[in-house]
């Protein structure tokens, strides 16, 4: 048996693996279940799908323990300054942060703790938990549960009206995403690819197809919103989540947490690229809502606007409407928690407590365990929040493994 299995080999799952080895849980004891086959490969390639050049969050956002850890990896590879990190906040290329990741696999070994899989429920055993996987199941003392985020929501009900027809949709989050169709259609039909949303991705995705000479129109429902980050920096600290931790409904902490996050948002030097590609006309923004859609003989189809009855012909479309708002590891999750009697808001999100111990052994990060970190909680800070929480339960309970206290915080448990 295990003492600790991560179920999720991404940003989360990969720092806490650093996280619990620093904590002297041995290598033997430890293993990450992720249905692919190399630390964040998924990250790797979903960033690289949408365009991603840099990063939205600063350069001591990173996998690594030592928050300054990714500026002397990019000092080794001398190279200059400008070219790895920009702005105010030092954002990392997304080169220079897949490189440092990359890195930390090779040199801390990471790839001998994966155990290729996914997960498909969690019962209690013995002495620990058993996690289904379709390949075996898998025993453990102590799990972490960091998964990616939820699948992205249902799509628009005009979109099945043009996948009957044979026009070019796909999710950009999905699975696998051949990119070769829409090339082909936009430019056999000579008409552009329509990206569907307005925030962070959808730009960036946008920007990519533009840059590659491919027709786009960005359509959002809004105008473009601008905020630096996706929730203001003072969600990292105590300036905000005293307040948040001070309030004991879960209720209450999804209403801040919604209230916080800057979705749908775009940082400045997102939305000038996008002014200048609209000014080349490498990308057409339209703003609106799409209240029909007709697939045309031949290829494509004519999309009406809402309110101003504008039409547009698009080749195809491409979704970037971003993750869905379900807890990720649905339905199971849900199962999980009754069968076990583990608290749930009325949200459908766990309750954890401040060492971000759901109970029995089950641990979270990520969105699971937002209700607890915050808003920022998705991020890649996040990790590094839940990381600072699992280190200090892990010592604790190797030095009292009968106790192991979680470590206590304003709002040390929340109500319900």
């Amino acid at each position: 048996m295990l003492d600790w299995l991560i179920v999720g080999g991404g940003i989360h799952g990969t720092h806490l693996s650093l996280v619990l080895r620093s904590a002297g849980v041995p290598e033997r004891a430890l293993r990450v279940l992720d249905p692919w086959d190399e630390p964040l490969e998924r990250w790797r390639e979903l960033t690289e799908r949408t365009g991603m050049t840099f990063l939205r969050s600063p350069g001591v956002h990173h996998v690594g323990l030592d928050p300054y850890d990714l500026f002397r990896f990019a000092g080794r590879r001398r190279a200059g300054s400008d070219e790895h990190f920009r702005g105010r906040y030092r954002r990392p290329s997304l080169a220079i942060f897949q490189a440092h990741a990359q890195a930390l696999a090779r040199e801390e070994g990471l790839d001998g703790l994966r155990v290729k899989g996914r997960a498909l429920g969690l019962t209690r055993t013995r002495g620990g938990l058993r996690v289904e996987t379709e390949t075996g199941n898998l025993d453990a003392r102590r799990v972490v549960l960091a998964p990616g985020s939820a699948p992205p929501d249902a799509p628009p009900p005009w979109i099945p009206v043009l996948e009957e027809a044979g026009v070019p949709v796909a999710h950009l989050f999905q699975k696998t995403l051949p990119l070769g169709p829409f090339r082909q259609a936009a430019f056999d039909l000579d008409r552009p690819v329509l990206v569907l949303g307005g925030g962070l991705t959808a730009v960036q995705l946008a920007l990519r197809l533009g840059r590659e000479g491919i027709p786009v129109i960005l359509l959002a429902r809004t105008p473009l919103r601008v905020h630096a980050f996706d929730s203001d920096p003072g969600w990292l600290g105590p300036k905000f989540l005293q307040g948040f931790w001070s309030e004991p409904s879960p209720e209450a902490r999804r209403a801040l947490i919604v209230n916080a996050r800057n979705r749908g948002s775009v940082p400045e030097w997102i939305a000038g690229a996008l002014r200048v590609a609209a000014e080349r006309q490498e990308v057409r923004v339209e703003v609106g809502a799409v209240c029909r859609a007709q697939p045309k003989p031949g290829g494509g189809a004519v999309l009406t606007l809402e309110q101003q009855g504008d039409t547009v012909e698009v080749a195809g479309v491409l979704l970037a409407t971003g993750w869905g708002g379900a807890p990720p590891l649905a339905p199971w999750l849900g199962e999980t928690a009754r069968e076990l009697r583990l608290p749930l808001s009325p949200c459908g999100f766990p309750v954890p407590e401040p060492s971000l111990l759901w109970g029995g052994g089950i641990h979270l990060s990520g969105a699971l365990a937002e209700l607890e970190v915050g808003p920022a909680a998705r991020n890649i800070i996040g990790a590094r929040m839940a990381g600072e929480r699992l280190r200090d339960f892990a010592l604790h309970a190797r030095l009292s493994p009968r106790l192991a206290t979680p470590r206590r915080t304003p709002g040390d448990r929340l109500a319900g």
